[in-house]
Formats: C-alpha cells, sequence, structure tokens
C-alpha cells in the first residue's frame, strides 16, 4: 500500500473501515512509518509506546517491502505510557502482523503484573502459540511458526480464542481476571526474569471486545497497515445549480453540498 502521512491519518477524512475501529483502546502502526523512540497511537487516546534499549538508527527496518521495528530478543522491547483500560474479565481483541524470528520462548505483546498473577500475554512456549493469565494458562497444542504472521487473541469474557492467517487454530474455556497496566510488546517482565521476542513488528492494536472471526480474517486480508486506510472524497460539479457533491468514494452516500 501506498504510505500515507501521520497528516492525513490524523486529520483528512474518514476510516475506510469504521467497523473495525469499534472499541479500539490503543493502536500502534510501525508499518506507517519512523517515528524516533516514540511510538504513535493512532487511536488518538495519546497512549505512546516508548522504545527502550533501541537504537533509532537501526531498530527502525524495512521488513518484506514495509516498514517494521526490529526486537533483538535480548533487552529490546517497547511499553506504552498509560494502562490499558480493560481489566477484570472484560471481552477484549489483541491482533498484530509481525515476522517472527525465532520459536525460543518469548512473549509478543500484552499487559498484565505477575506479582498480582494477572496477565494477559500472547507468547510461545515450548514452540506452541500461548496465552496466559491468572493461573489460567491456555495452550492452542498448535505448533507457532516463525515468518510472517498476522496474529490475534480474541477473549468474549468466557472462552479465549487464536485467530492466525485468518484461520482459528484453537479456543478454550477461560477467565481472566487482569488488571488495567501498560502494554509491553515483543517483553513480558515476571519473577525478576524476561521474555524477549526476536520479531519484527507491524502494527498492533487493542479491542474492547471481542472481534468475530470476520472480522478477524478482514484485518489478514486488508495487509499490513490495511485497517489504517482512509476513505477519500469524490466530488461532482452540478453545473445546473452551481454546487459540487461530495461522495464517499466506493458509496452511494452524499456527504453534502458546497459551492465551488
Amino acid at each position: 500500500m501506498t504510505k500515507p502521512s501521520w497528516q492525513d491519518l490524523g486529520a483528512h477524512d474518514e476510516s475506510a473501515y469504521p467497523e473495525l475501529w469499534d472499541g479500539v483502546v490503543g493502536a500502534w502502526a510501525p508499518c506507517l512509518g519512523p517515528t524516533g523512540s516514540r511510538l504513535h497511537d493512532m487511536s488518538r487516546r495519546a497512549n505512546w509506546g516508548t522504545l527502550t534499549n533501541m537504537d533509532n538508527a537501526t531498530n527502525w527496518v524495512v521488513d518484506g517491502g514495509q516498514y517494521a521495528l526490529d526486537f533483538d530478543g535480548a533487552n529490546d522491547y517497547a511499553v506504552t505510557t498509560g494502562n490499558i483500560e480493560i481489566s477484570g474479565a472484560q471481552p477484549r481483541t489483541m491482533a498484530g502482523w509481525m515476522n517472527l524470528k525465532s520459536l525460543a520462548n518469548a512473549a509478543l505483546f500484552g499487559y498484565g503484573e505477575s506479582s498480582l498473577n494477572r496477565w494477559f500475554y500472547l507468547s510461545v512456549i515450548g514452540g506452541f502459540w500461548y496465552v496466559s493469565g491468572f493461573n489460567n494458562d491456555f495452550d492452542t497444542l498448535v505448533s507457532a511458526q516463525t515468518g510472517l504472521r498476522h496474529v490475534a487473541v480474541a477473549y468474549d469474557g468466557a472462552t479465549v480464542a487464536v485467530v492466525v492467517d485468518g484461520v482459528k487454530i484453537g479456543a478454550d474455556a477461560k477467565t481472566y481476571n487482569t488488571t488495567a497496566l501498560p502494554l509491553n510488546i515483543a517483553r513480558r517482565a515476571f519473577v525478576g526474569s524476561e521474555l524477549n521476542a526476536v520479531v519484527a513488528i507491524f502494527d498492533l492494536a487493542i479491542w474492547r471486545r471481542s472481534l468475530s472471526i470476520d472480522e478477524i480474517r478482514q484485518l489478514y486480508q486488508l495487509g499490513r497497515g490495511g485497517m489504517y486506510q482512509r476513505r477519500r472524497r469524490s466530488r461532482i460539479y452540478i453545473p445546473q445549480a452551481g454546487f459540487q457533491a461530495a461522495w464517499a468514494r466506493g458509496s452511494n452516500v452524499l456527504l453534502g453540498f458546497q459551492q465551488p
């Protein structure tokens, strides 16, 4: 896709896929281009991500033709400045595009505090996709694979599912009891140690609802950065009336009239 400007994303037109933004509480998009030592929160909640132990000159990379943040698995990670305001057993979805480069035990993204035994993380443990939290650990029993993947974790308050490349690979009945804490990307700290991932992250978002399989599949089909596309407006001049009619491109929705 053509890389849009940050100004376009922040101020121009509406989303091309507004239904996918319903319930978003945080969205970070390295695939849209380098932003220095801070990840912009595209949800407009100003919940920036801070790059930690990372070099702006080398950790912003082009991977498979698109920008990404490259994490080395040693001590690189990003953490949000504010809390992910989803706690208790509230429904939620975490989804993102990544190039997983190692199957060594590692946390990909999530939030929570081990001292409270309350967390919600997507990890790779023992070569499997793994969701953990509050002593209710969920293993899909489906092997994880390296390479470019779109991975989503959807929790409806009673059941958690893992969806990889638009296909649900496992689900289980679980109850998570999380505390609202900052999001960690490519790292989880617990019991005095860390699980850091060797991974390139292209984009990542969190919703305060459980996305349907069809919605997750749409995210996968849109590709890296696809949900950030904006709907452009077409203008048609009506000479008889001396007005321009603004239409949403690709639809029959009339946005309004204005004098040229």
